[in-house]
């Protein structure tokens, strides 16, 4: 796990927030899990994550940072990007395990860099996230595979839940031990 980090556990979304924003107002990285189970979990697949980069692609800051502290305390390398632009600009493209995306961004958007990729031939294994979930953005992502959609705000353990299970499953749709 990273270096000052305080992880709270707790089954209270508001407790776990709370506390996290206490946390981090002392200068702190914080992680909150609904369950023990969901700690331990971290715990025992922090020496498996270390190698995986998973980037970040928003156009809103806090966003973008807060989402790579939260990647990095899971143990996980994590890199952001304001734009679908300048990630595929950056040269870390092909060392992305893992891309979690905005919907709604200026430029080209979450939906169109999907397209993008797929049409590269890139298989990158592409979360979505949004503070607009509609039924027509979700189908859309979905259908053109990817692997979850997820409604801003969502939770640390639902992030780490996502990435886990995305990262146990190759390329070719199976699960991996």
């Amino acid at each position: 796990m990273a270096r000052n980090l305080v992880s709270v556990v707790d089954d209270d979304e508001s407790i776990r927030r709370t506390t996290t924003l206490l946390i981090e107002s002392f200068g702190f990285r914080a992680a909150a899990f609904e369950s023990a189970e969901g700690f331990r979990s971290v715990l025992q697949g922090e020496s498996r994550v270390a190698r995986n980069l998973i980037s970040v692609v928003d156009d809103d800051e806090s966003v973008r940072r807060t989402t790579t502290l939260l990647i990095e305390s899971f143990g996980f390398r994590a890199a952001a990007f304001e734009s679908a632009e300048g990630f595929l600009r950056s040269g870390q493209l092909h060392d992305t395990a893992c891309l979690i995306v905005d919907v709604q961004m200026p430029g080209m958007n979450g939906l169109q860099l999907q397209s993008h990729l797929a049409g590269a031939g890139c298989g990158i294994p592409i979360i979505f996230i949004t503070a607009y979930d509609d039924r027509e953005s979700r189908g859309r992502a979905m259908q053109a595979g990817a692997v979850a959609f997820l409604g801003k705000p969502f939770s640390d353990e639902q992030l780490f839940q996502t990435i886990r299970s995305t990262l146990r499953t190759d390329k070719s749709g199976t699960k991996t031990t």
